[in-house]
């Protein structure tokens, strides 16, 4: 995997400053915690406004204490994970690059989750083209 050197003076300078021999650590030093990591998400989530809103059996919105919608983030963590793969897709990373990024073992299990997003650019119009061919009878 390829990191651009931005990425690494950034991370270079963000564990100089931490005074750990870690990047990413607790404040004794030690590794961060998955947990913790789990616990930042959620609030991360609504500070920026990325929630949904909570809705009743009857689909009303569900209201606190104070009139407000009651509201809950909206992606997993896992959905970081979903996220880089179709922004590699976008990027036109082939799908072989894709399997290796995310660690699949096959490519099939790369295609059976992110085949919706493999579409060419010019698939649409070869499929109207090829429709009018056919229609027309005129085949090559």
């Amino acid at each position: 995997m390829y990191i651009p050197p931005s990425l690494v003076d950034l991370l270079r300078r963000w564990k100089l400053e931490s005074g750990t021999a870690l990047v990413f650590a607790m404040g004794e030093g030690r590794p961060e915690c998955l947990a913790n990591i789990h616990n930042h998400w959620k609030p991360l989530q609504v500070a920026a406004g990325v929630v949904d809103t909570i809705k009743d059996e009857q689909g009303r919105t569900v209201l606190d204490g104070q009139g407000r919608p009651l509201c809950q983030p909206k992606y997993n963590f896992h959905s970081l994970r979903h996220y880089r793969a179709s922004r590699l897709i976008a990027d036109g990373a082939s799908l072989t690059e894709v399997q290796r990024e995310l660690g699949h073992a096959s490519a099939t299990i790369t295609l059976s989750t992110y085949a919706h997003l493999l579409k060419g650019d010019d698939e649409d119009k070869r499929r109207r083209e090829r429709a009018e061919r056919l229609a027309s009878g005129k085949h090559d």
